[in-house]
């Protein structure tokens, strides 16, 4: 048994990215006015559970400086992945979602989060985060990528039923929001001491949380749908090429 490899894998749980960290970005958006996670919880059912567990999951794997995870070699069974953390979020969203409020321009918003992030890995030959980062050729359709989602979560996030408790909400959100960060951010910035980059990330989520609410309704939502969708077809060619 790896023993490292436990061991930071329980932090990245427990503490950076997950547990602790993931909790105060869920904070900072319920703060935030009419922000991502505002609104009434009715309590933490079986959904919930199941959700918040997916989502603290993807969370750990998130590549901020100082994660336990990120600065683990490749071999250790823990490198932060794209597609870990696409799935852990798809199966959050699922069991918090509203199987009503799955409309089109959501399913779409979705298909504009995921997308990308599948070809970027493709034509990275890897779905590592470490490498994905590190890949020069991709740099515009990474950063296409991480806007899409930045675009598109903010539409994405109202498939989860009201009912949920907004820490969940805020959770789910900051999720979402902190991978697209990290997608668009320059090597500059994640190469930054860790505290730095998670007050940034931090900032992004309350930033984003607010711009949520500026956009709520059907105008709002049909815009960052729209902005998304073409974003990631943009992100999606660009990915092609790259690879080629």
């Amino acid at each position: 048994m790896d023993i490292l490899g436990v061991l930071a894998a329980v932090i990245a749980v427990a503490v950076f990215p997950g547990g602790a960290f993931l909790l105060t970005c869920a904070v900072v958006a319920g703060w935030t006015p009419g922000g991502a996670a505002s609104g009434d919880g009715l309590g933490w059912t079986v959904g919930a559970l199941t959700a918040g567990v997916a989502v603290t999951l993807a969370a750990a794997l998130l590549p901020l400086p100082g994660s336990p995870a990120a600065q683990l070699p490749p071999d250790s069974g823990v490198l932060p992945n794209l597609a870990g953390i696409a799935l852990l979020v798809a199966v959050a969203l699922t069991a918090a979602g509203d199987d009503r409020a799955w409309t089109l321009r959501r399913r779409v918003a979705a298909a504009a989060v995921a997308g990308p992030m599948f070809a970027v890995g493709t034509a990275a030959a890897s779905l590592a985060f470490p490498v994905v980062l590190e890949v020069p050729t991709l740099g515009l359709a990474r950063v296409l990528a991480g806007t899409a989602m930045l675009v598109s979560a903010p539409v994405l996030i109202r498939v989860v039923a009201t009912g949920m408790p907004r820490e969940l909400r805020g959770a789910i959100f900051a999720v979402m929001i902190i991978t697209g960060a990290v997608l668009v951010a320059p090597s500059q910035v994640l190469d930054a001491p860790g505290i730095v980059v998670a007050g940034l990330a931090l900032m992004a989520v309350a930033l984003m949380a607010a711009g949520e609410r500026a956009l709520r309704g059907p105008r709002g939502e049909v815009a960052l749908t729209v902005g998304g969708l073409t974003l990631a077809i943009v992100a999606l060619i660009g990915a092609m090429v790259a690879g080629r």
